[in-house]
């Protein structure tokens, strides 16, 4: 099976100007990406599609990284449909799955891709989502959608859960892909939880804040086990 890796990072990002290259908790935002992709055994090819030069030279720096250059500058304007590029990406290149993944969620881990590429196996495609236990309501209506406030339970109590599009990672299957002309087959598609963390997308600044105190708090976690591992011995 030829699974395929294809990460965009365009360099003109608003709502984070240049945050594909920008240093998060130490390490490039990209570089999450590329090193979970890197890190799983399942995938066979990965490949970096932009127009940053900031984003090219942090890609050349992993053996077996390539990049994908498309001649239109369109390409990374914001009017620009994704699935109109790994369109014409799958048109060019063979592969059977196309791993979509996007540097706004650093918390993709390669166990994540694994466990990912096992579940997706002979279905079309496959999104990465939270799953979430909230009291929901209509904006327009303006009526509850999942609970009654009269009888109103405590969130943990809640049976009805939903699941929230993460925007971390997308598996299509080509055929798929080149038929449907989306990265996802609504006839046949497969959620893949990731942890609670990963609700957390960086398009804002105050995204930025979050994920990065986040990421810190597990730098120490782990700093911490490794002492109380030490002072055991």
């Amino acid at each position: 099976m030829n699974n395929t890796v294809f990460i965009p990072a365009r360099k003109n990002s608003k709502g984070i100007p240049g945050k594909a290259w920008k240093e998060l908790n130490g390490k490039p935002l990209i570089s999450y990406a590329i090193e979970a992709a890197i890190n799983c055994e399942s995938i066979n090819s990965i490949c970096v599609n932009t127009d940053s030069k900031e984003v090219k030279g942090i890609a050349k720096q992993y053996p077996g990284v390539w990049l994908y250059d498309r001649k239109s500058e369109k390409d990374f304007d914001d009017e620009t449909d994704l699935d109109s590029v790994i369109f014409d990406f799958a048109n060019i290149y063979d592969f059977d799955y196309l791993l979509l993944i996007q540097p706004t969620n650093p918390f993709t881990t390669s166990e994540d891709l694994t466990r990912a590429l096992n579940l997706v196996d002979k279905s079309s495609s496959l999104l990465s989502v939270v799953k979430q236990k909230r009291f929901l309501w209509d904006e327009v209506k303006e009526i509850p959608i999942n609970y009654n406030p009269i009888f109103r339970a405590n969130r943990q109590e809640i049976n009805n859960f939903h699941y929230v599009e993460n925007g971390a990672f997308y598996i299509t299957l080509k055929e798929s892909l080149l038929r449907n002309h989306c990265r996802l087959d609504l006839n046949d598609i497969l959620y893949y939880s990731m942890s609670q963390r990963s609700y957390f997308e960086l398009d804002e600044p105050e995204d930025w804040a979050i994920v990065e105190s986040i990421m810190k708090g597990q730098v120490i976690q782990g700093l911490n086990k490794e002492i109380k591992k030490e002072s055991e011995k």
